[in-house]
């Protein structure tokens, strides 16, 4: 597969990753989290004006054909890392809402479809999966983006020869 629009997103270290990809964005702990001041949406639109490497993490997604997102999963949901680079990432929507699929949903600032993959790693229970891969298709919905893959691994070492 053609890796060359491909922004990965992940927490795993950095050694894992072999491939070649558009981007890659480790999520190394170093982002401040969002703090709901809604700047990147009024004052700075699309930018986050939390002044660190992160804050044009929706030019990054605006910038990718796939993206893939890889984390531990940790009750269901993705690591706090990841997390954190995600709501980084909320300057790519539009602060209105519209309805989609009868639920209501931010507005997309583009016409910008990226097909979004979500591989989790860890020990997750069954209930976690089940919980992990709800979070996976709500945030494609919510992202207006088609849900290609949701994969689970026990271990990041799985993963190296997806990476």
């Amino acid at each position: 597969m053609d890796t060359s629009h491909t922004l990965l997103l992940h927490d795993l270290p950095p050694w894992m990753v072999t491939g070649t990809y558009g981007a890659v964005l480790h999520a190394d702990g170093s982002a401040r989290v969002c703090v709901g001041c809604f700047s990147c949406w009024v004052r700075t639109p699309g930018v986050c004006a939390q002044p660190d490497q992160w804050s044009h993490m929706g030019r990054s997604i605006a910038a990718c054909d796939r993206l893939w997102i890889v984390s531990r999963c940790l009750y269901g949901g993705p690591g706090p890392e990841v997390k954190a680079l995600l709501d980084r990432s909320i300057p790519y929507m539009h602060p209105d809402f519209a309805i989609r699929g009868g639920e209501m949903h931010h507005k997309m600032r583009l016409d910008h479809h990226p097909d979004l993959w979500v591989l989790f790693y860890g020990d997750i229970t069954q209930a976690e999966r089940e919980t992990a891969g709800r979070w996976a298709r709500a945030l494609a919905r919510n992202l207006d983006f088609p849900l290609e893959r949701v994969a689970f691994y026990l271990s990041a070492a799985e993963l190296e020869g997806e990476l």
